[in-house]
């Protein structure tokens, strides 16, 4: 497996040369062909993560952390996402993320994705059924494989309202509702600086009055 990897990277090498040889009627195959080699590798950083984990190979190591490790040997990550990487590595290897870790894994759905659905799945928790928790995971997993983090957030009130324990879907309202607020205006060299927050259905009304004037 290592040899191809070798044998795919010094392939890769110098890709902006030879690209200029493939015919126009083949290059968005030749884009969706490597696009899905990057996912690929971005399962297999999940995968080789969560052994060098599982093995102690990352606690063995002279690094601080995990996230260090990871943009030790994946200089890369210095950009950041290693902590996001790290997140979904570790519950790949969890017995109750078995699901998500067949779609990381299978390179269905990607690390940011999954680790945005974590996020979201721990702010749900508390506040969902018992036995609607996996129904809701489900969920998570097929919007994860076709959509972005955006699609997943949103979700948040339509599963508490569907799913959340009794009363829960009032409670995040009126909460919703006392986070609303607006600033006075900051005046920096002639320029008022405003600070709005909105509930979900504050932000479609003024969504819907600036949108044609955008």
């Amino acid at each position: 497996m290592r040899a191809a990897v070798a044998e795919a990277t010094a392939a890769l090498a110098g890709l902006d040369e030879s690209v200029t040889a493939v015919g126009n009627t083949e290059l968005e195959v030749f884009f969706r062909q490597v696009d899905d080699l990057s996912r690929q590798v971005e399962a297999a950083r999940v995968a080789i993560l969560g052994q060098s984990l599982s093995r102690g190979v990352v606690a063995e190591s002279d690094c601080a952390s995990a996230t260090a490790w990871v943009v030790q040997w994946a200089p890369s990550y210095r950009a950041g996402g290693a902590a996001q990487l790290v997140k979904v590595a570790q519950a790949t290897r969890a017995v109750r993320h078995t699901g998500l870790a067949a779609a990381v894994l299978g390179a269905r759905v990607g690390v940011r994705n999954a680790a945005v659905a974590l996020f979201e799945m721990e702010k749900l928790r508390p506040r969902l059924r018992d036995e609607a928790v996996e129904a809701v995971w489900e969920g998570f997993l097929q919007i994860d494989t076709d959509h972005g983090p955006k699609e997943i957030r949103e979700l948040r009130d339509k599963l508490i309202a569907t799913y959340g324990q009794q009363g829960e879907f009032q409670r995040r309202q009126d909460q919703l509702k006392g986070g609303i607020s607006l600033s006075q205006p900051v005046d920096d060299d002639g320029i008022a600086d405003y600070r709005l927050r909105l509930d979900p259905e504050g932000k479609e009304v003024l969504d819907a009055i600036l949108g044609p004037l955008s």
